[in-house]
């Protein structure tokens, strides 16, 4: 008789735990998938910050390397202001 008390008992259990998990999943996997969702959306965030902070670098550089080889219009006045003399 005890062997058919635990068998029921251990299926009693096992339902109750089914029934627990079926109550309880909806809400388990809405807050994992909100979850990922905002992590991954701090991550694109974070992503494409450091790809207008590399794209800013790489367009000043880019426009000082301009300024310093443009020939029509000089910006280094050092040469105009020096005084020419002749030994």
């Amino acid at each position: 008789m005890s062997d058919e008390n635990k068998n029921t008992s251990m299926w009693q259990r096992a339902k109750e735990m089914v029934k627990r998990v079926v109550q309880e999943a909806p809400m388990a996997i809405l807050g994992v998938v909100s979850f990922s969702l905002l992590f991954m959306l701090g991550l694109v965030t974070l992503g494409i910050s450091l790809m207008a902070g590399v794209a800013a670098i790489i367009m000043a550089k880019w426009q000082q390397r301009q300024m310093y080889n443009d020939i029509a219009n000089p910006t280094d006045k050092r040469n105009d202001e020096e005084p020419i003399a002749a030994v």
